[in-house]
């Protein structure tokens, strides 16, 4: 989990990561995202806007196993949607997320 805060906080420095919902529209409208993030306790109003737009722009949308309390740690705001603007970044959190997963069913299953 902290890898992927910690990469998310490298593409927020590198000026390549839009937060917050207008940011990341306005980064859809403008074809300069790659690839939408959005946090689990995102509203559902917000939630189906997003996935409405990347759908509508053909963006990937992924829900990352984050709260926006954990996201406002790095930021310093309670944010729950990002986009992606550089395609280097776009599979460095890939990767981040998909070492997410791998680790997730083994740690369920030694409880």
């Amino acid at each position: 989990m902290s890898n992927l805060l910690s990469n998310l906080g490298l593409c927020r420095r590198a000026g390549k990561l839009e937060a917050g919902f207008d940011s990341v529209k306005q980064a859809v409208v403008n074809r300069l995202a790659l690839l939408i993030l959005y946090t689990e306790d995102l509203s559902d109003k917000t939630k189906k806007e997003i996935l409405f737009l990347a759908g509508k722009y053909q963006i990937e949308a992924v829900l990352v196993p984050l709260t926006m309390d954990q996201v406002a740690q790095m930021l310093r705001k309670k944010i729950g949607v990002f986009a992606i603007t550089d395609q280097g970044f776009v599979t460095m959190l890939k990767k981040s997320l998909a070492n997410l997963s791998d680790d997730q069913p083994q740690s369920e299953q030694s409880n």
